[in-house]
């Protein structure tokens, strides 16, 4: 059985799911405390007993460590440019991405065609639709025969086909795909701007 207050509602105490004291008392309140966990006190607390030492507290980097987890993946994803490109006005560049078999899925060369323009914007190159016949063309060979987990870069420009570079990734499932944009990226940005191969 529940106290109830003067305004009819049930005490806060009962929330807690305490058992009725022994008779002639109320619940929760024993007649003797002597070590001091039997009373009210112990159970409820008085509003000058509740401690504010700095030590109970938690300290401002246990209050930020939740919303750091959370952050910590999408800070690991945005990595910053392999290497510095030249400043100015932004090449423009059209992606010409292909599996070597169309039944592999054009909804996985859409998303790996937008996260890898937001790797190449990190090397000042902004990509454009090819029907624009910009001067430059990327070509990028997601699997090759023989080799399904290569990826073959060239680069077009003014018409002329050159090799970029070669790239081996253990799968190329919808994950891996996505995140090969990032090494995909700085293959074109050197060739796009004349950089050559970095030093082995």
């Amino acid at each position: 059985m529940s106290d109830i207050a003067h305004d009819g509602s049930t005490c806060p105490h009962d929330v807690r799911g305490v058992a009725p004291g022994p008779l002639g008392t109320s619940p929760g309140v024993s007649d003797a405390a002597p070590n001091g966990s039997d009373g009210p006190d112990a159970l409820v607390g008085r509003p000058d007993d509740v401690s504010t030492s700095p030590d109970e507290l938690p300290s401002p980097p246990m209050r930020l460590a939740p919303l750091l987890l959370l952050l910590a993946p999408l800070l690991a994803c945005e990595s910053p440019p392999a290497f510095s490109t030249p400043g100015g006005p932004p090449l423009a560049v059209a992606l010409d991405a292909r599996f070597p078999f169309d039944t592999l899925g054009m909804w996985r060369l859409d998303d790996f065609d937008a996260e890898l323009a937001t790797q190449l914007a990190k090397y000042n190159l902004r990509v454009v639709d090819a029907r624009t016949a910009p001067r430059l063309l990327a070509e990028i060979n997601l699997g090759v025969p023989g080799n399904f987990q290569a990826i073959d870069v060239y680069l077009v420009r003014d018409g002329r086909r050159t090799p970029a570079g070669r790239i081996h990734m253990t799968d190329l499932s919808p994950t891996t795909l996505e995140a090969s944009a990032q090494l995909v990226a700085p293959v074109i940005a050197r060739a796009a701007w004349g950089l050559g191969q970095p030093a082995r």
